[in-house]
């Protein structure tokens, strides 16, 4: 089957190196590097993001507010889609809605970092993103999404987490404007979170339930044979059937629920971040290792386990996602 459920190991929070950021260096002497400015494989300068800087007039401030108020915040760890992919499917986790801003700085001539560390975040927080009722699943939720957190204890009950996230130093003028391109004096690097939303959740009609479908009995027929759609396709085609015999002028999309991104359009940057910062870890021109998710390809010449390597190769995934992968041989 092309999907299953992942069962990730819960990985320990990292707060060790620590590391002053740019934007908090008071000595000031942490100058933009040409990595800063560069095209990379996680934030490329490709013709779509260049055409959405030049949309949102090489501004920095609008280039912030489009991807804090039009991308959907995803919950997985690690870069997975990088920046084209993010912006073409509108959505990402932090690092990858990071990237997207990195990419759209660069390319208007801002030089751009990642910022890497350990943040506290409130349950209600993560619960409202997510659209959890129960906010003390909130643990395990970052579990299954294998982002590495420690759960706080306050009043008796879970309050708090700590957990890994990624966020942005960018190096603009804001002594006066806060960003704003009207004066280009004071150039300072600020920090920048573009995937810390508010969410304002509308609870579906409760069509699962009314259907009477079993949840687990669908996952299990669906994961133990080849299918042909994917696990959201399948559902729409269960439920859609049941539509049809209580309604047939009932549509689909109306029976389910909705997100919506509340908004924020101050026509300035923010001046510090929406949330505590436990430990930097890392400052980054590109993104490391340690935050990228990589495929390795093994082709052999044979069918058995030990025939000899013909190819292997690593590549990250924003680098395949979105795109077709062709293996083509002379034999």
């Amino acid at each position: 089957p092309p999907y299953r459920q992942a069962h990730l190991a819960t990985r320990p929070l990292v707060k060790t190196p620590a590391v002053v950021p740019s934007y908090l260096d008071t000595n000031d002497s942490t100058q933009p590097q040409p990595e800063d400015i560069a095209d990379s494989i996680d934030a490329p300068l490709t013709p779509d993001i260049l055409a959405k800087a030049n949309e949102l007039n090489y501004d920095p401030v609008k280039i912030y507010e489009f991807v804090r108020n039009t991308i959907d915040i995803e919950w997985y760890a690690g870069g997975m889609k990088g920046a084209a992919t993010t912006l073409q499917q509108g959505s990402g986790n932090d690092v990858d809605q990071a990237a997207l801003l990195i990419a759209l700085l660069r390319a208007s001539n801002v030089p751009a970092r990642y910022v890497h560390g350990v943040i506290e975040l409130p349950v209600e927080s993560i619960a409202n993103t997510v659209g959890l009722s129960d906010q003390a699943r909130v643990p395990e939720f970052l579990a299954k999404a294998g982002i590495a957190h420690q759960p706080l204890i306050r009043g008796g009950r879970v309050a708090a987490v700590e957990m890994e996230y990624t966020w942005v130093a960018a190096y603009v003028p804001y002594n006066n404007y806060r960003g704003a391109i009207v004066d280009a004096s004071g150039m300072t690097w600020i920090p920048l979170a573009p995937a810390f939303k508010s969410i304002t959740n509308t609870p579906s009609a409760g069509l699962f339930t009314a259907a009477n479908l079993d949840a687990e009995q669908i996952k299990t027929n669906y994961f133990n044979a080849y299918q042909p759609q994917s696990p959201a396709d399948h559902v729409r085609t269960e439920l859609t059937a049941y539509l049809q015999t209580i309604d047939p002028e009932a549509v689909y999309e109306d029976q389910l629920g909705s997100r919506q991104i509340v908004q924020q359009n101050a026509g300035l940057l923010p001046s510090t971040l929406p949330f505590p910062v436990i430990a930097v870890t890392a400052e980054n021109g590109t993104l490391n290792q340690a935050h990228q998710h990589y495929v390795r390809v093994i082709v052999r010449e044979g069918s058995h386990a030990n025939s000899n390597i013909s190819l292997d190769t690593t590549l990250p995934v924003c680098a395949l996602a979105g795109n077709r992968v062709t293996l083509s041989y002379q034999p």
